[in-house]
């Protein structure tokens, strides 16, 4: 719908959904069926020049049976507002701010995550942008805060991070940019782990190139250095040279006229506070293909793998999931939405083991 000068969608959803493990454990597997409700709104300018957009949504759903919660643990938030100022054609000011409430997912693996516990965050972030012909430089700083409720193994997840990320990039020829990030981080938690506090900071540094393959595709490599220097001195600071690689793009790859497929890689090294680990390295990649099947109907099929090694824990995951979904426009704008997804974690520590099946029917509204 255009509004003014805005580009305003909405959308209102129901589903009810079946999962034959609620906790994403192996011990005292237990299964239930959930109903939810949701409903989204968003708008985008379309100004010549600047740019302001506003997201927000909410849901809400049962709780499961075994777990100690009441329905207003199991209503989500999200909303979100961004925008950029032109000061000139070459250079501009940008910022964001978001805000999410919600239960975690089990799968988490951040400390109490099979409890589901409530986690809030807010975040807020600002950057200069300014090019040139070939070169162009950012300097980006934010904040981020993060609360867990409904479990004292959960708290250990608070804690206040704030960042500063100068940039540089040259555009060596037309489909080629080279690049040079740099970040520096401090972490604040609200409570120590197991291991000792995990305060720390974080610098970071790596140098590559991105390049376009085709029209749709493009890919992303670089190699670089993380290091991380604990505030607790029971702590061993860590010096991690890093592998940084991404392949996507927007649209993905057409294989025929109907059939898109999309691929992703990701590497990277993050906070953790999961047992004893303060810190976590995980390799993913992921396939994912939409194709229509008649002008009423399309499927969409997705698989995932990753691999997530945790410092100072001597642990391993190795987690899978599969998905299928199948959507039928029942009316112009209502559709019929079907969904299966199978997931499983392979661990050194037996007890994080788990595999799940989540089986889920609901309709669609778009305004």
């Amino acid at each position: 719908m255009q509004v003014g000068r805005f580009a305003v969608s909405s959308g209102v959803d129901v589903a009810a959904t079946y999962d034959d493990n609620v906790d994403a454990t192996n011990d005292n597997r237990e299964d239930d069926i959930t109903g939810n409700a949701g409903a989204s709104v968003g708008a985008q300018s379309q100004f010549e020049r600047h740019s302001l957009g506003f997201n927000a949504g909410a849901s809400i759903g049962n709780p499961h049976d075994n777990l100690n919660q009441n329905t207003v643990d199991r209503l989500s938030i999200a909303s979100g507002v961004n925008g950029r100022l032109d000061l000139t054609r070459r250079s501009s000011l940008s910022g964001e701010a978001n805000f999410a409430r919600g239960a975690q997912n089990p799968e988490d693996e951040e400390a109490g995550a099979e409890e589901q516990p409530t986690i809030t965050t807010g975040s807020g972030a600002v950057a200069y942008t300014q090019r040139f012909n070939r070169l162009g430089w950012e300097l980006a700083t934010g904040a981020t805060r993060r609360e867990a409720d409904n479990g004292d193994e959960a708290s250990q997840q608070d804690r206040t991070s704030y960042t500063i990320s100068p940039g540089v990039d040259y555009a060596l020829s037309r489909g080629v940019t080279l690049f040079a990030d740099t970040a520096y981080g401090i972490n604040n938690y609200d409570h120590s782990g197991d291991g000792g506090s995990r305060d720390s900071q974080t610098v970071r540094a790596d140098v590559g190139a991105e390049w376009g393959l085709g029209r749709t595709l493009s890919a992303r490599l670089g190699v670089g250095y993380t290091g991380v220097f604990f505030e607790d001195s029971e702590r061993d600071d860590r010096h991690v040279p890093t592998v940084t690689a991404g392949l996507g793009g927007a649209y993905g790859i057409n294989l025929d006229r109907l059939t898109l497929l999309r691929l992703g890689f990701a590497h990277s090294t993050d906070q953790t506070t999961e047992d004893e680990a303060a810190l976590v390295t995980r390799t993913g990649v992921f396939a994912a293909i939409n194709r229509p099947l008649t002008r009423a109907s399309a499927i969409l099929g997705r698989v995932d793998f990753n691999r997530s090694d945790f410092v100072d824990d001597d642990r391993t995951d190795y987690n899978f999931s599969a998905q299928l979904g199948y959507s039928y426009s029942l009316l112009q704008n209502v559709a019929l939405n079907l969904s299966y997804r199978f997931s499983q974690r392979f661990s050194d520590e037996s007890d994080d083991e788990f595999y799940r099946n989540l089986v889920s029917v609901g309709l669609s509204a778009s305004f």
